[in-house]
């Protein structure tokens, strides 16, 4: 299978995902995070939020249970027997909260050959742009993949 490097600067159709609340707290007993803004309802709102609020990393579920990193990779010609999570970043621009209906479009950044111990790889650099119901960006997600040759 090759991958297609013609292909950076493509943007990906769009994906949509909704934020649940059970899924918040979830997440937040999986990595053992103890911050009430993330369970407490009436704690969060103390501290000035609408609600609980997503997590940081929270984001990292909408590509995982929409398969839409998956699918791009795919589309991009990626063996994904062969891939490993490579890095993630962040720009929040807003809260995510619980009810938020949230619009990804992703865009192929990079595709970079590489050569490491044990052969070469690629590094394969997607950016997903999220806004949320009302069209307010919320979150810029840059993330790298990378495939063993």
């Amino acid at each position: 299978m090759e991958i297609k490097k013609e292909m950076v600067g493509m943007k990906f159709p769009p994906f949509t995902y909704r934020v649940v609340e059970e899924k918040i707290r979830e997440l937040v007993a999986a990595i053992g995070d103890p911050n009430p803004i993330y369970r407490d309802r009436n704690e969060a709102q103390a501290q000035g939020y609408e609600n609980i609020v997503a997590p940081p990393t929270f984001i990292t579920l909408a590509t995982h249970w929409t398969g839409s990193l998956y699918r791009y990779l795919k589309e991009i010609g990626v063996d994904l027997t062969r891939i490993l999570h490579g890095e993630e970043h962040y720009e929040y621009f807003g809260e995510i909260y619980p009810g938020d209906i949230l619009t990804g479009e992703a865009k192929l950044l990079a595709v970079e050959e590489k050569k490491g111990n044990f052969g070469p790889m690629t590094f394969i650099k997607i950016e997903i742009i999220y806004t949320n119901q009302e069209g307010k960006k919320v979150l810029r997600a840059t993330g790298v993949i990378i495939v063993k040759n």
